[in-house]
């Protein structure tokens, strides 16, 4: 009896044609330590590099120890790996199998042990013989070389592995090879089947593994293809009916069909089998038309699951007792080696059962699960075990199915469902384990705990080597959905209450089957609420199992629904065991969100599911009784990848039919060959075959020469070994040193007849892989390897060794003749009538035969490339842009670059051939580069040999890529200078041809210990200069740190063994800032007394404020060549992070000190300054934090002398903003950026804390971040010095809705408001925006101008709204309320905020009063202005002043002004006007119609595709055309006019109830002269009535979309703006504090369109000036805009915005006087027009002191 039994798992892929591995040991079995008598291992096509070793019965227990070796010719060339010895131990007790892993050269052993049941020894196992069958054999082992067969015996020499391979033209080869390719697989099955009883089980398993798929249970979704009754349809074949619907079920998502019981059957369902292998006499069809059907299904890659029902056997025959337990072998007569292996007797019945003789050995399964129609089999009998085992590997090789469902587990052993697993090697198995449930006298018990233990106790029975059907689940499910009891959907610990609760990698969940539901109805999921048990388990973790009639027989509808589900399912990703959060579980509700983070959210029930959040979320499918929504995140990534995978499964459907094709080509040609043609053929051949013998023969000469010279030299240096060991070791050691290259073929130890399959396998690897950019991965295209030697084409590339495709690379999948380490070489793209594209670099080197194959970026050529550097003139995307294929790829690149050097180059052609499309690939690429600089992504040797030099050249192109790239904006620069540290040195000292040899110099001195020099020589010197990597300098570091500890060494070495240490930590950039400081002192004087102060406060520890003066100055000492030398951008990288401690420490100290005070106003400023000439110095908007410094140094004298003045306080306050501004805007970038990263560490396998640490200190630790704390704590200071509240009341008031949370204003037209209304927190406004109706408050992180469109809007239609700058002021009123609770929210005109929750009454009752029509102040639509069509020419405004309906209100109020102008004190521009009926004339076609119908159908069904349709509808106006007497009216009506401001004029706008200003556009600055420009402008204005926001805002005033509503345009002369300007907007009583004794004004530097837009961010100044005399005037604030809209002669341009030399900013009486002037002209006219009037204008400060006040137009102000 053995003790154990071993198979060995070898993972070695460093083996030449010829060689093998072999496992050799101190057991006699593994040969004794003799590599001839040691246990061979093979390997496949399919599994290499894993080698597997037949099963190795071992006599004894106890610790056995072994090594790998691969081998040529009888042992010569042995390459016994190093270290120590491996070890295994064997126990005893029993046999069992222990299966061994383990790599080749590398340490380490895993065991993995499993009891067998029903092991017997095999290498016993003597062959059946087998009947005349003629055995098929195309492979042939001679010699190292494998020869390729025809079948009449000749040999296919252009098909041997033989250097004239190289002759044969690739394209040629390949199509024979895919000739080949489609019966592969069905002869390595028939191979397998006719020798499985004659190979030992492991063998067999081993190489079935090649021809299995291993399902995936993430992506598994099993259909049951029948029903009770299918056996009687299609006339006797079923499988044909399945087979119609492949496709069908294919592109549902379904990936596995369950098919009925295929053996002959007593009963004709298959539920009572009589002759296993007779597949003929099912009722469901015969074995051809089953071998079909799975050849379809594999076809669309559907998998095959058989009906194993085994539990029971019915008998041919009776016994001499009449019971019928006779059992015979019918249907597999032909096959004489499976003769009798189905014949039992009673013997095979389980004892008890009323078909036993009484012969058999055990009784029924731990359950007692009798079945009294058919015998019960004995699944303990070896025979039993045998016969089966046999039968379902028939199954599988024979027949093509892939996984198995067993039927009635509960009647025999768990166990044995797993040996039958483990023999057969499904894709995957599940077991149909149908027990009670629990009831009490209620019915169905909630806790089913045991229920679903049972489960999982089988499946461990199992060894986890078998799922189980979901019993549990069903039951519940059902019930809950029955009865209304989704309680029950929720266990006591708040998890699903079946097995996908607790083992959902385990649990196959199901609704029905052909037991439960059709004809036979035993336990039935309710029929009405099918969809919903199917939206619960297509959406939750499990193997989901849907059945037939569902799918096939319930109609369109249903199954529609159900592919709905499916699709959501795919598009989500939601792995098996999916994360479930049960939100409610109600008696009428159930809500949970699967995945995490989540991806799916479903609610079942009666009740509704309400709306989810429309930032996160968005609608997937819906029923009655149950919502899906599916994350966009999720949605975007999903839909991307199902089309991926349609157009490959277009593509693999287009090269079938091309391949069938050119096969059939290929036989009729062949065909019509004639007789003469194949003898030359076979002479040929002939010739050749000598030619390779006698190539043979010499190299088995050469072979034995080098043999011979190796054991010489094996022997002269065992005998010059200086103690015992190594002399016994000597043996071993010449072994090793035997040049493997030029061993003798070799044929491992011949195995028994048993153990081997019949036929060798040739194995084939790729020795080269190619991946080309996509922009030059065309179809057209063919790639070819181009070097030296003859066989790579001699550098011609019409002769060189052609590449194939192969899943996305180029592979050369043979090494060519002659080709060896070193060999130089290139790659080439060939396409037709094009020149050869050759790779711009330097020649490649060939690998060395033991290095790992890679793949390869092209370098595309220099003289093609564009001349600009790398990434200059492109702009990154988007952050949020998807990353998933960058991911996946970098993931994908870096498993295949082993090396340091190799990872470097992964950047360096990203960023060379402009691969970088996004910022968050280029935070990605930031994260990559940093794990692998830290160790977290560790480094390999890849086998070459380069020297440091290699990798600093590519660390230098990454850098000279990174700053083109970080020219383009601030994200750019801040995540490339944070990916510069990682980079290694490319200083003149390493990027010389032999860097580092101080360590060479090092490791051959004599005054160190041997050890340690031979420690240093090979573990530091020759690493280095072979392949360096980061993981040397820790190496490095602990020996420096071991010299130190010891002592004793000399003081030579001591030194120089740490000045190399200083000089590799320089080379992977690990000098701190104190190193690097020293150095730049060294190489430049000018920049020593900077160094020096700095290291002097830093080591003293002076003031953190001292420190940050002298790092400054150091920082401007060396600014100039940061960009252009290396050393000086790691300086200041080191300064710029040492300044964020800084900043950090004197932050600390101001927010606890003495705020207020002079010198805490000192300290506060002086810091800012110094923390914004960082940011200026890190290039983060230079200019911009320039200009703030300079505004924040101005006022640090005011606010240090004495009680700083309001005015002063106002000042700080908008420059504060406007540092915030930069600080935001950046942050917001970045948190964008680095959201990928998360992904891309959980596809490098990461640490997710590591990742979650390095995404947080890159958003926060940075100066940028201290920027900001230090801005918010001066803006706060100095609004409470000014006596400002800190929020801006746009419309004062109370307002009560539910709380909802977006992120921009816009957003909340595209999600479902609450009928009660709401109340909206968000981030982002534009002031362009229309409030949608329900709207009752809305709060914006952001300042606002009180006069924009949106807060006019917002007090007209009497919606409370606030605004602030202070991020926390706004997150801490946020954090106190959740979304959809009811809330108030309080806005005092004051700017006192508050928000508290709301009672349900209080919500309800001011819903009542804030009805749901739409929002204008009366229930009623306001009524439009007048309209006349009459007028075909244009007008002079001041002509139609009294006349409205002939162009609009605002064309008659121009002509208002022009008459009021001279008596009021102010300037007026002449205006033309172009009347309502030119455009209702000019704008027509189908095209406009066509499109407005359009936009009215999504109007009217609140389509999300609103915009979309508004943007047809303009795009139709603007092909329309203004006629030609309109244009030359416009320039004859002003002859003297450069530009003109072209304007809308609408009549609905400037209404009773309705301003509209701001909805339509102002086109500025056109040239008056230019005919085109004029056209373009009139078009543009016209089609601005169908802005979004214009269309949203009639539609929320229940306005007409078009029908009675026209545009006229008012056409002015633009001011002159010789001077200073300020563009104003006043209002003749201050509207928002309901005051008429006021008038409220805000101005700008320059045009008005920055105050009435809102699109620029930033505040205005805003004044309320007293009508009463002595005018008093208030300043609430000045202004913060950075840039200014200036008229100029290209058209308007913003400009920057300094304020220190803003008259308006620095006088505080000149900004009074001006209030005060703009004031008394909006009284004028206030009473000129005999309303409250808001108008628009512009004030000129002409030179010599006169000043003008413009107005260009004016319009009641129109209040909610």
């Amino acid at each position: 009896m053995a003790a154990g039994v071993l198979q060995f798992r070898v993972e070695c892929g460093s083996t030449k044609p010829g060689e093998a591995v072999y496992v050799v040991g101190s057991a006699p079995e593994l040969g004794t330590w003799k590599i001839e008598q040691g246990v061979p291992c093979i390997t496949t096509a399919q599994s290499f590099p894993m080698w597997t070793s037949a099963d190795v019965a071992l006599k004894s227990a106890g610790k056995v120890e072994f090594k790998v070796v691969v081998a040529g010719s009888e042992g010569h060339g042995a390459k016994w790996e190093g270290g120590d010895n491996k070890k295994v131990d064997v126990a005893s007790g029993g046999a069992q199998l222990t299966v061994v892993r383990c790599a080749y050269g590398k340490p380490g052993v895993k065991t993995e042990s499993q009891k067998l049941a029903g092991y017997t020894e095999q290498p016993k196992e003597e062959p059946l013989k087998e009947g005349p069958e003629q055995k098929r054999s195309f492979l042939k082992h001679n010699s190292s070389r494998h020869l390729m067969m025809n079948q009449d015996g000749s040999t296919n020499i252009e098909m041997s592995r033989t250097p004239s391979i190289m002759l044969i033209d690739p394209n040629e080869l390949h199509a024979e090879a895919a000739k080949q390719e489609e019966i592969l697989v069905e002869l390595e099955r028939e191979r397998l089947n006719m020798n499985q009883r004659r190979m030992a089980s492991g063998s067999l398993l081993q190489e079935m593994t090649k021809i299995t798929d291993f399902a995936d249970p993430s992506e598994t979704v099993m259909l049951q293809a029948f029903n009770w009754e299918s056996h009687k349809a299609g006339k006797g074949d079923w499988y044909s009916i399945v087979g119609s619907k492949v496709e069908m079920l294919s592109d549902m998502g379904i990936t596995d069909l369950w098919l009925p019981p295929c053996s002959a059957s007593v009963a004709p369902q298959g539920y009572l089998p009589s002759q296993l292998f007779n597949l003929d006499g099912s009722k469901y069809g015969n074995k051809e038309s089953l071998k079909a059907l799975l050849k379809k299904m594999h076809g669309s890659g559907l998998r095959g699951v058989a009906d194993i029902v085994i539990n029971h056997r019915c008998g041919d025959k009776q016994d001499s007792q009449g019971r019928w337990n006779v059992f015979t072998s019918t249907g597999i007569e032909h096959r004489t080696s499976f003769a009798g292996v189905m014949d039992w007797q009673g013997w095979a019945v389980t004892l008890g059962d009323k078909f036993s003789d009484g012969t058999g050995e055990r009784g029924p399964g731990q359950y007692d699960g009798k079945f009294d129609a058919a015998p019960d089999i004995d699944h303990g009998n070896k025979k039993v075990q045998e016969s089966i085992k046999i039968w379902m590997r028939w199954l599988r090789l024979e027949v093509g199915f892939d996984a198995w469902r067993f039927d009635f587990v509960k009647g025999y052993g768990a166990e044995f469902v797993g040996f039958y697993c483990n023999k057969t090697e499904p894709a995957w198995a599940v077991g149909e384990l149908w027990l009670d449930m629990n009831y009490d006298d209620n019915g169905l018990a909630y806790n089913q705990d045991k229920h679903r233990q049972d489960a999982i106790n089988w499946i461990n029975a199992t060894g986890k080597a078998s799922t189980a059907f979901d019993f549990t689940t069903k039951g519940i499910l059902q019930e809950a959905v029955r009865n209304c009891q989704y309680w029950r959907l929720k266990d006591s610990n708040g998890k699903p209450p079946g097995l996908l609760g607790w083992m959902p990698t385990h649990a196959v969940t199901f609704l029905d089957n052909h037991d439960t539901g059709s004809t036979q109805a035993h336990w039935p999921f309710p029929n009405d609420k099918v969809m919903i048990g199917y939206a619960y388990i297509l959406t939750h973790p499990g193997i989901p199992s849907i059945f037939w009639d569902h799918v096939c027989d319930w109609g369109d509808d249903v199954r529609n629904r159900i592919k709905d589900l499916l699709r959501l399912r795919r598009e989500s990703g939601i792995p098996v065991n999916a994360k479930v959060n049960i939100l409610s579980a109600d008696n009428d509700f159930y809500l949970a969100e699967i995945g995490e983070p989540a991806s799916l959210r479903v609610a079942l029930g009666p009740r509704g599911a309400g709306n989810a959040d429309g930032n996160y979320w968005q609608d997937g499918a819906a029923g009655n009784g149950y919502r899906v929504w599916i994350s966009k995140a999720a949605k975007t990534k999903g839909t991307a990848k199902l089309q991926a995978d349609a157009a490959a499964k277009e593509k693999a459907k287009k090269e079938e039919a091309a391949t069938a094709k050119a096969h059939a080509e290929e036989a009729a040609a062949a065909k019509s060959r004639s007789a003469a043609e194949a003898a030359a053929h076979k002479a040929e051949e002939v010739r050749k075959l000598e030619e390779f013998r006698k190539e043979e023969e010499a190299r088995k000469k050469a072979a034995a020469k080098a043999k011979a010279a190796a054991d010489a030299a094996a022997e002269a240096e065992a005998k010059a070994a200086a103690d015992e060991k190594a002399a016994a070791d000597a043996k071993t050691t010449a072994a090793k040193a035997v040049d493997s290259a030029a061993s003798a073929p070799f044929v491992p130890p011949a195995r028994a007849a048993a153990d081997a399959p019949d036929d060798s396998t040739a194995t084939t690897t790729a020795c080269l892989k190619l991946r080309l950019p996509k922009n030059l991965d065309k179809d057209s295209i063919s790639v070819v390897v181009c070097g030296e030697l003859p066989s790579l084409g001699t550098w011609n590339p019409a002769s060189a060794a052609s590449m194939q495709r192969a899943d996305g690379l180029w592979i050369l999948s043979q090494t060519p003749a002659g080709v060896g380490a070193g060999t130089l070489f290139k790659y080439v793209i060939i396409e037709a009538g094009s020149q050869p594209k050759w790779e711009g670099r330097e020649n490649r080197h060939w690998r060395e035969a033991e290095a790992p194959t890679v793949v390869n970026i092209f370098d595309s050529t220099s003289n093609e490339r564009p001349k600009k550097p790398a990434g200059q003139g492109k702009k990154l995307g988007d952050a949020n842009a998807a990353i998933d294929d960058f991911v996946a790829r970098v993931a994908e690149e870096n498993e295949d670059r082993v090396s340091y050097r190799l990872k470097l180059e992964l950047p360096k052609i990203l960023l060379e051939e402009d691969q970088l499309n996004s910022l968050r690939e280029l935070a990605c690429l930031q994260a990559y580069l940093t794990f692998v600089a830290s160790g977290q992504i560790s480094c390999k040797e890849d086998g070459r040999h380069n020297r440091p030099c290699a990798a600093a050249n590519a660390a230098k192109a990454v850098t000279e890529a990174l700053w083109e790239l970080a020219k383009h904006g601030d994200a750019e620069m801040f995540i490339a200078r944070r990916i510069f540290p990682s980079l290694p040195s490319f200083s003149d000292e390493f990027t010389c041809a032999v860097p580092m040899t101080r360590i060479r110099d090092i490791a051959h001195r004599n005054d160190i210990p041997k050890d340690m020099k031979l420690y240093i020589k090979h573990e530091l010197q020759n690493k280095l200069h072979r392949c360096a990597d980061p993981g040397d300098l820790v190496k490095l570091d602990q020996l420096v740190e071991r010299i130190d500890r010891e002592g004793g060494y000399s003081e030579g070495f001591v030194k120089e063994i740490h000045i190399f240490q200083v000089e590799l930590r320089d080379f992977f950039n690990a000098a701190g800032l104190d190193d690097s400081a020293r150095q730049i002192a060294r190489e430049d004087a000018s920049a020593r007394p900077a160094v020096d102060r700095l290291l002097w406060a830093k080591g003293e520890g002076a003031d953190p404020f001292d420190q940050l003066l002298h790092l400054t100055e150091l920082r401007k000492a060396v600014a100039s060549k940061v960009e252009s030398e290396q050393n000086y951008l790691r300086l200041d990288v080191e300064l710029d992070k040492y300044a964020f401690i800084l900043l950090s420490q004197i932050e600390g100290g101001l927010d606890s000190g003495n705020k207020g005070s002079a010198d805490w106003w000192k300290r506060l400023l002086s810091s800012l300054v110094f923390a914004l000439a960082q940011t200026q110095l890190t290039g983060l908007s230079p200019d911009e934090s320039a200009t703030v410094s300079r505004e924040a140094e101005s006022l640090v004298s005011q606010m240090t002398q004495g009680t700083p003045a309001n005015f002063a306080a106002l000042r700080l306050a908008a420059t504060m903003d406007r540092a915030l501004r930069i600080c935001f805007k950046l942050q917001a970038s970045l948190e964008d950026a680095y959201a990928g990263v998360p992904k891309l560490g959980e596809a490098l396998n990461i640490d997710s804390h590591a990742v979650s640490v390095f995404v947080e200190a890159e958003l926060r630790a940075s100066v940028l971040f201290q920027v900001s704390k230090l801005a918010q704590l001066a803006m706060q200071q100095a609004k409470v010095t000014a006596g400002l509240p800190l929020w801006t009341a746009i419309s004062a008031g109370t307002g009560v809705g539910r709380c909802m949370f977006c992120n921009a204003l816009s957003e909340s037209w595209s999600r479902p408001l609450p009928a009660e209304g709401a109340v909206i927190f968000c981030n982002e406004a534009s002031g362009d925006e229309e409030v949608p109706n329900l709207v009752r408050g809305v709060i914006v992180a952001r300042d606002l101008p009180v006069l924009s469109h949106l807060a006019l809007r917002a007090r007209q239609l009497g919606v409370i709204f606030a605004c602030t700058s202070e991020m926390p002021l706004f997150e801490k009123l946020r954090a106190g309320v959740k979304e959809k609770d009811a809330v108030k929210l309080v806005v005092d005109a004051s700017g006192a905020v508050r928000i508290g929750k709301a009672s349900e009454n209080e919500l309800v009752s001011k819903a009542d009063k804030n009805s749901t029509a739409p929002a204008t102040s009366s229930s009623e639509a306001p009524k439009l202005g007048a309209l006349s069509l009459e007028g075909d020419k244009v007008l002079e405004a001041i002509d139609i002043a009294d006349k409205s309906q002939i162009a609009g209100g605002k064309a008659a109020s121009s002509g208002k002004l022009e008459k009021f102008a001279k008596d009021i004190g102010f300037k007026a521009p002449k205006g033309l006007a172009i009347p309502f009926g030119v455009m209702k004339l000019a704008v027509k076609g189908k095209e406009f119609d066509a499109a407005l119908a359009d936009l009215q159908t999504s109007l009217q069904s609140n389509s999300k595709d609103i915009e979309a349709k508004a943007l047809a509808v303009r795009t139709a106006v603007e092909k329309c055309q203004v006629p030609s007497a309109i244009i030359d009216g416009i320039k004859s009506g002003l002859p003297d006019a450069e530009r003109v401001a072209v304007r809308s004029s609408a009549n609905s706008e400037d209404l009773e109830n309705v301003s509209g200003a701001g909805l339509h556009d102002s086109v500025l600055g056109v040239d008056a002269k230019d005919s085109s420009s004029l056209q373009k402008a009139v078009l543009q204005v016209w089609s601005s009535m169908f802005t979004l926001r214009a269309v949203q805002s009639r539609h929320a005033a229940a306005m007409p979309l078009y029908e009675g509503i026209a545009m006229g345009v008012l056409v002015q002369p633009m001011v002159s703006l010789a001077g200073s300007a300020y563009a104003f907007i006043a209002f003749s009583k201050d509207a928002v504090a309901r005051n008429d004794k006021a008038v409220y004004i805000e101005l700008c530097i320059g045009l008005g369109e920055t105050l009435a837009s809102a699109n620029e961010p930033g505040t205005p100044y805003r004044l309320v000036v007293q009508k009463e005399a002595p005018h008093d005037v208030t300043i609430y604030s000045l202004a913060s805009f950075s840039y200014g809209l200036q008229d100029m002669a290209g058209g308007p341009q913003r400009v920057p915005v300094d304020y220190t030399k803003e008259r308006l900013s620095t006088d505080e009486g000149f900004l009074v006087k001006i209030a005060q002037e703009v004031a008394a002209v909006a009284v004028g006219i206030e009473k000129g027009y005999g309303a409250p009037m808001d108008m628009e204008g512009v004030v000129l400060e002409r030179a010599g002191g006169t000043r003008e006040i413009h107005l260009v137009q004016a319009r009641p102000i129109v209040e909610g």
